[in-house]
């Protein structure tokens, strides 16, 4: 990248080239402080591998769910010697999320033979239930190294540090900010927001509790099947983005929106891209 001539460069490729130097040195600095071999159990969880067998169109489906499922044993019991090396260094919390992971792989895994690129290859697949089996049997063992094995030596603290926190506002959000002068921000806003849903629940309700309106609200709305009413309002802000000409979408780009697969249902929106990009003072806080 540093040989690249900036001054031949449209505005548009140096954008590229800001996006691509920032992205390789956020990297780089993960590799060499925060090596998540060593600190994110769940990361090794290979499910994902599977699901994306059963959305994308592999030349050919039966030899892939084939070559990952029989992989499981192997791959997961390799995981463990880099994952093991610093349980100190691994967030209890993580554990846990691993934990949930594990068992919800194991029932994804379980309800592949009901789908339907399996069924139409069920004569090719007599060894599924076997190839399955050893899977779940896999994921079970692992599960269990992470509670015996790394649990009772796991950390508290997944926080990265502030210059690790400047280093992801700057080179992936490219915000020009202090950390701490975003948290005091945070602040003012969450309790700005709390102030105007308390007054909204008032005039609902007579009331201060949110949690409760929010719980009424939640068992009455969406009726019926949401992913529809989802697909509706992604297609309309996509149409918005097209009509303000925000961005420029490909002449192949396609939007789909599916439902969480349930081994994901237990990570949090806001967390599934990115973990751990608190420093300690805003953590503790």
């Amino acid at each position: 990248l540093e040989e690249l001539d900036e001054a031949s460069l449209d505005s548009d490729e140096r954008i590229d080239l800001e996006l691509m130097r920032g992205a390789a040195f956020l990297e780089m600095e993960e590799l060499l402080n925060f090596d998540w071999r060593k600190r994110d159990p769940e990361a090794f969880l290979p499910i994902h591998a599977l699901y994306q067998l059963t959305i994308k169109e592999p030349e050919d489906f039966v030899t892939a769910l084939r070559s990952r499922l029989s992989s499981f044993p192997t791959y997961l019991r390799n995981s463990k010697q880099y994952i093991g090396q610093e349980p100190e260094r691994i967030p209890s919390v993580w554990l846990e999320s691993a934990a949930v992971a594990v068992e919800s792989g194991v029932d994804f895994i379980r309800d592949l033979s009901k789908h339907h690129k399996v069924q139409a290859n069920r004569k090719r697949l007599r060894d599924l239930d076997s190839l399955i089996s050893d899977a779940i049997e896999a994921l079970h063992q692992y599960a269990q190294f992470l509670e015996q094995e790394i649990g009772p030596r796991a950390g508290d603290d997944f926080a990265v540090g502030k210059q690790r926190f400047t280093h992801l506002l700057r080179y992936r959000h490219f915000l020009e900010v202090e950390p701490t002068a975003l948290f005091e921000f945070g602040i003012e806003l969450c309790d700005r927001t709390e102030q105007k849903l308390i007054a909204v629940c008032r005039d609902l309700t007579g009331g201060e509790d949110i949690a409760t309106l929010n719980d009424r609200i939640n068992t009455q709305y969406p009726v019926g099947d949401p992913l529809p009413l989802y697909k509706e309002q992604m297609q309309a802000a996509r149409t918005f983005s097209i009509n303000q000409e925000l961005v420029e979408f490909p002449s192949t780009e396609q939007l789909s929106v599916i439902e969480t697969p349930i081994f994901l249902r237990h990570i949090p929106v806001s967390m599934r891209l990115t973990r751990g990009i608190m420093y300690s003072s805003l953590l503790q806080t």
